[in-house]
C-alpha cells in the first residue's frame, strides 16, 4: 500500500505540474517501476490475470497484461488528479457514453440508484460526470489502512463533487439517499468482502459486498453495472448496463445471492474485454 502512496502522490504531482502527454508518460513509467519493486503486489496481480485469461494463457501474456495494469493505473492517478483540478470544465468533450438511457430510466423510477462497478478503466470520472448532469452522487468507499492515503483519496473525491460515506458504516446514510431518489455508487471487487455473498467469478467462488443487492431488494432501488474505460485516443467510454431485473422471492438470502451474481456476471464481461485496465492487487479469490 505505500507503494500505491507514493504512486498516488507522485501521479499527483506530475498533473499538475506537467503537460497531459508528459504526465501519462511518467506516471506509466512509475507504475511500471512499481511493478517490478513491489514484489507481492506484481505477485498478486499475475494470479488475478491468469484467472481472467484462464490456464492456457503463457507466464507470457500474464505478465504482460499485469504489468500493462499498474501502467494503466499510473495514468489513472493522472486522470483522477486533472479531473479534480482544472480539467471538469472538459469532461463532457473526453466522455463518450454508452446506455445513458438507463441511468434515466432508473431516475425516473423514483426509487434511487444503486451503480456498480469495479476498480477498472476511471470510475471517479464516470461519476464526476454523473454529479455534473445534477445527479446527487455518494461513494460507499473502504477505509483504506495507510492513513495518509486514506486522507488523501477522501479529499480528492470530495472535490470532485460526490460525497464519501464509509464502507464500514454509514447504512442509514446509503438509505436516506436512496429514498432522496439519489445515485449511490459500490465497488463490488472488495477482498475484505469475506462475510459478504459467494458469487462465481471467472468461473471461481469469491465473495462481493452483500449491501448492494440487500439495499435494492428492500427499497426497490435500480441496480446498474457500469464502467468507464479508456480509449487509445485519450477519451473514455462510459457503459452502462441495466437496470437490472428480478423477482424478489420470500427467500432474502437466496434474492440477494442471485442479484448480486447477476451484476457480477456483467461486470465480469467489462473485465474479459478491458483486462489491462481492471487494477486489482489485492487478493480476490479465496483460495489467493
Amino acid at each position: 500500500m505505500t507503494f500505491l502512496f507514493w504512486l498516488w502522490r507522485f501521479g499527483n504531482v506530475l498533473s499538475r505540474t506537467l503537460p497531459l502527454p508528459v504526465s501519462y508518460a511518467g506516471a506509466s513509467f512509475i507504475g511500471q517501476i512499481v511493478y517490478y519493486l513491489w514484489p507481492r503486489g506484481r505477485r498478486i496481480a499475475q494470479e488475478n490475470m491468469r484467472r481472467v485469461l484462464g490456464e492456457g494463457a503463457t507466464h507470457a501474456q500474464v505478465s504482460t497484461v499485469a504489468r500493462r495494469s499498474f501502467r494503466n493505473y499510473g495514468k489513472y492517478v493522472v486522470d483522477f488528479a486533472r479531473v479534480s483540478s482544472t480539467l471538469k470544465e472538459d469532461l463532457r468533450r473526453k466522455m463518450l457514453l454508452e446506455g445513458w438511457s438507463a441511468v434515466e430510466e432508473a431516475h425516473r423510477r423514483g426509487k434511487g440508484t444503486i451503480i456498480l462497478s469495479l476498480h477498472q478503466g476511471n470510475w471517479d470520472m464516470g461519476l464526476v460526470l454523473l454529479a455534473q448532469r445534477g445527479y446527487p452522487v455518494t461513494v460507499v468507499a473502504e477505509t483504506f489502512p495507510h492513513p495518509g492515503f486514506h486522507r488523501f483519496i477522501t479529499h480528492l473525491r470530495e472535490q470532485l463533487g460526490v460525497r464519501i460515506i464509509p464502507m464500514e458504516s454509514g447504512v442509514r446514510e446509503v438509505i436516506a439517499a436512496l429514498r432522496r431518489n439519489e445515485i449511490v455508487a459500490i465497488l463490488m471487487d472488495q477482498p475484505k468482502a469475506t462475510a459478504g455473498v459467494p458469487v462465481r467469478f471467472f468461473n471461481r467462488l469469491t465473495h462481493v459486498p452483500a449491501g448492494a443487492a440487500t439495499l435494492a431488494l428492500r427499497t426497490g432501488a435500480a441496480i446498474i453495472p457500469g464502467t468507464a474505460i479508456r480509449l487509445k485516443d485519450g477519451r473514455f467510454l462510459g457503459i452502462m448496463q441495466g437496470p437490472l431485473v428480478w423477482k424478489p422471492t420470500a427467500d432474502l438470502r437466496r434474492d440477494v445471492q442471485q442479484l448480486t451474481q447477476q451484476a457480477m456476471t456483467v461486470l465480469e464481461q467489462f473485465v474479459r474485454e478491458y483486462p489491462e485496465q481492471w487494477f486489482i492487487f489485492r487478493p480476490l479469490w479465496a483460495e489467493s
